[in-house]
């Protein structure tokens, strides 16, 4: 309990958003396990002290099956473990290959601190090198906006996904500042589309500038 405890408690002093995401999820765990310890070294030995008495006999058949199962268990788990211990180089290689599959699954299943979801929209931030004019920004910002226009070999939209765009020069999260800029591009309903803003975002290739 004190090791679980320990494992816990430290979780709700993350920083960030990560800390207040677990925080209550880690308390509430820590207290709990508590609880749990208190009630097993004191009220859980007395009731047992009262309920199994010397002298007592087995009476009642929901229990006598009970118990049954459970020794049951106990004689084939025996049993199984016995078995296995005669065949110990199939373990092994059972063994190796879930540590493989463990390793597939590990490298090839998506994670993240938060899924992506397609918001239908994606956002681009320019930062630019210090003390540039606003003029060389909104020539990024142009950069950009073409790259997002560009037309394939046959004349079409090369990103037919991309509905309308929106840039803005000297203006950023960061702040407002004249080498900071922004473009907005929405997309267009699902219906509409067959490829997802990551997507559309990973085909598009920068153009010198």
């Amino acid at each position: 309990s004190l090791v679980l405890i320990a494992v816990f408690v430290p979780v709700a002093f993350f920083p960030g958003t990560t800390g207040q995401l677990y925080k209550q999820f880690a308390l509430t765990i820590a207290f709990s396990i508590t609880v749990s310890t208190f009630n097993a070294l004191t009220l859980s030995p007395t009731l047992a002290a009262l309920l199994l008495r010397e002298g007592q006999e087995h009476s009642n058949w929901f229990f006598d099956r009970v118990n049954w199962v459970i020794d049951g268990t106990r004689d084939r788990y025996k049993w199984s473990i016995a078995k296995l211990a005669n065949i110990k180089g199939i373990v092994m290689i059972l063994f190796a290959i879930s540590l493989f599959m463990t390793y597939w699954v590990y490298t090839n299943v998506p994670r993240g601190f938060l899924p992506q979801e397609d918001q239908g929209y994606f956002i681009t931030i320019v930062q630019a090198p210090e003390g540039v004019s606003l003029n060389y920004t909104e020539k990024v910002l142009e950069n950009i906006e073409g790259i997002m226009r560009r037309k394939d070999e046959k004349g079409e939209s090369a990103y037919p996904e991309i509905e309308n765009i929106f840039a803005v020069g000297g203006f950023s999260f960061s702040g407002n500042t004249p080498n900071n800029g922004i473009v907005f591009a929405t997309l267009k309903p699902w219906k509409e589309r067959s490829r997802s803003a990551d997507s559309i975002i990973g085909g598009m290739v920068p153009q010198p500038f």
